[in-house]
């Protein structure tokens, strides 16, 4: 009980020092400044919901961040993760919520921006860009021209939504001039060349897929590949190098406690007494932003041993009662959690998080007695039974540290939770978990 409540009191300070001490995201990257210059170093890489308008940019780690805007770079990248490159545009100005269909906020607006590169190098590069209205799509033949929107539309007419998919049209415009200009390269398609069952399978492959696209970057992205004759990977394998999930196992000691309470004078006056008992985890993360890595959902198998016991004595005059209780639970748990990396460098990072656990448990080593001590004998007596529930929830807290994006070392508290199937008194079962867990990247 004591170390439970002092543990309880640690975590309001753990989340105010997560808070206090939260780092930002410095990366390895580059901007060129006036078209020209390049410099390299740390960018501020935060999860950014829109494209951003500003950066934070340091020449070394440990240099003083400075503050970049669109008129200020021409181009920036993270190392590894993401690149953007400024453009004037022209964009659209209507929505494309169901909820708002055909509501147009304004005329198409000319903004000079930075535009995410989800693909360039091909006869087709593909950008993206997202405000406060909507997601927007863009290509250009190549890196130099200036980007077109990909039309996307929902209108009602009637009272019925519509959807307009003007960029299947584009894309597959492009794809024909494409074709035809690589047949001009090579003087003509010849049947002893390429085969006519070749080329028309290759000119079903792209209509069939431009006509699957979606309006989402990695729909547009596989289209735009097959027009290209890339790899769909290779974007990928260039731009992300993380995966969104990570696989991880995890051991260590559990403290558990029991707190009785209710029903009788002994139930309320109960003490624990603490047992330590290993568990076994395995599990996976799933991170929102793999490029930032600070936001991530936690599932994780577990299985573990405890042991649970309390006393209870009361002094009488001529007598005391000793009334014990002692039960083992075997147990195997799935746990959904979501955590938020608060301190997050490549070499450490900090969490917080919580979720919940369902836990199918088995029990043995049942015991519930009472000694009444007279002054010249002893009464042992066997209590009734009442059985203890084999599907219960839990609801964790826990705070880490991982260590190169491998080692990871945190504390769990787990709030009582009552799995006794009486109503005379509730026994509630806790326990504290500290231990480390092994990331495979």
């Amino acid at each position: 009980m004591l170390f439970s409540n002092r543990l309880r009191s640690l975590i309001p300070l753990l989340f105010l020092c997560s808070t206090v001490f939260s780092q930002s995201n410095y990366k390895p990257g580059l901007v060129v400044l006036d078209e020209t210059d390049t410099v390299r170093g740390f960018i501020n890489a935060k999860e950014w919901e829109r494209t951003p308008r500003t950066i934070q940019f340091k020449t070394s780690a440990d240099a003083e961040a400075r503050e970049y805007t669109v008129a200020d770079v021409s181009y920036f990248s993270v190392d590894g993760f993401f690149r953007y490159r400024r453009f004037t545009v022209t964009i659209s100005m209507n929505e494309v919520s169901i909820y708002k269909s055909g509501v147009i906020t304004g005329p198409a607006q000319k903004v000079t921006a930075w535009l995410k590169v989800v693909t360039d190098g091909g006869y087709i590069n593909l950008y993206s860009f997202k405000d406060d209205l909507k997601q927007r799509f863009l290509m250009a033949p190549n890196a130099s021209d200036t980007p077109v929107e990909l039309y996307y539309e929902i209108l009602k007419e009637s009272g019925k939504v519509r959807v307009r998919e003007g960029y299947k049209n584009q894309l597959t415009a492009v794809a024909i001039l494409n074709n035809d200009l690589k047949q001009a390269k090579r003087g003509g398609v010849r049947k002893s060349e390429l085969g006519t069952e070749t080329a028309l399978e290759l000119k079903q492959n792209v209509v069939w897929t431009i006509k699957k696209t979606k309006y989402t970057e990695g729909s547009l992205l596989k289209a735009v590949s097959v027009i290209n004759g890339t790899d769909t990977n290779t974007q990928a394998k260039t731009d992300v190098k993380r995966k969104s999930n990570s696989f991880f196992i995890s051991t260590g000691l559990s403290i558990n406690s029991l707190e009785s309470s209710g029903g009788s004078v002994y139930a309320q006056n109960a003490k624990s007494d603490p047992h330590l008992f290993p568990y076994l985890g395995l599990g996976l993360n799933l991170y929102t932003r793999p490029e930032v890595e600070k936001l991530f959902f936690r599932f994780e198998l577990m299985g573990n041993l405890a042991e649970f016991t309390n006393t209870s004595t009361e002094q009488y005059t001529t007598s005391s009662v000793t009334v014990s209780q002692t039960f083992r639970q075997k147990s195997v748990s799935l746990g959904v959690h979501i955590f938020y990396n608060f301190v997050n460098t490549e070499k450490i990072k900090v969490n917080l998080g919580a979720g919940a656990r369902v836990n199918l448990s088995s029990y043995d080593n049942e015991s519930y007695n009472a000694v009444i001590k007279y002054p010249t004998y002893d009464i042992t007596a066997v209590l009734d039974q009442y059985g203890y529930h084999t599907t219960w929830f839990s609801f964790p807290v826990r705070s880490s540290v991982i260590i190169n994006r491998r080692l990871e070392a945190g504390i769990t508290y787990v709030p009582p939770v009552d799995v006794s199937k009486q109503g005379v008194f509730t026994n509630k079962v806790s326990a504290i978990q500290i231990g480390a867990a092994w990331h495979l990247h």
